[in-house]
């Protein structure tokens, strides 16, 4: 997935559901809280800020290097100096929000798990990898089949919409196409589901180490 479309999917998503917990009323008759909660509530509250202060950054980038590329593409072709330079502005642009991007990941409330040990959130880790395997499925070549052998790990991450973020090759199999068809797999297995109701009250990036194994049962 492209950059920018990654960005603006995810800050779009993020965006509302941290205006939601910012805005949500307290609950009438509630017991008054202690001095300790409030504090933790304080503190939630300000890192929430934070959060859709880089969304609105993020949105804000995102937006300008859409609207470079468009401007790109309408050049003649005999505009070289000109589409360099748009082309200087959109590499800037793409620096500074992975930077934004980094941040915003430091900041949510993230859980790392494996694939076969993610405790309650086993049964939408479940639905993720099954998603994947029919991928992998269908993308493993034939010549490799019985072929090649190995083990890749690959872990990525999810954002509380489905939509996939960072991914990347923990472990190698030892075989470069076996690498590259576990992580094609991952990328057009998403969008994965959204994370339910009360999985999402818990933590708004999941991040899963998915093993991918290549054996002699894979034989045509």
């Amino acid at each position: 997935m492209r950059i920018d479309t990654f960005i603006t999917t995810l800050s779009i998503t993020i965006l509302l559901q941290l205006s939601a917990c910012t805005s949500q009323p307290t609950t009438e008759g509630a017991t008054t809280a202690t001095p300790s909660a409030m504090q933790s509530e304080k503190k939630l509250e300000s890192e929430r800020t934070q959060q859709v202060q880089l969304v609105h950054e993020m949105l804000g980038l995102s937006t300008k290097r859409y609207d470079l590329v468009k401007k790109a593409r309408d050049l003649p072709p005999d505009q070289f100096v000109a589409k360099s330079d748009i082309s200087l502005s959109i590499k800037a642009i793409d620096l500074s929000l992975k930077k934004l991007e980094d941040e915003f990941f430091k900041q949510a409330r993230r859980q790392f798990v494996s694939a076969g040990k993610a405790g309650n959130y086993q049964p939408y880790v479940d639905s993720c990898i099954k998603k994947i395997e029919a991928i992998r499925n269908e993308r493993y070549p034939e010549k490799a089949r019985g072929r090649l052998y190995g083990k890749a790990i690959v872990t990525f991450t999810v954002v509380s919409s489905g939509t996939l973020g960072k991914i990347e090759l923990s472990k190698s199999s030892g075989q470069p196409l076996l690498d590259e068809v576990s992580l094609e797999s991952v990328r057009y297995a998403a969008p994965f589901s959204e994370f339910p109701k009360e999985m999402a009250e818990r933590v708004d990036v999941l991040s899963i180490a998915a093993p991918f194994s290549y054996t002699n049962a894979d034989e045509p």
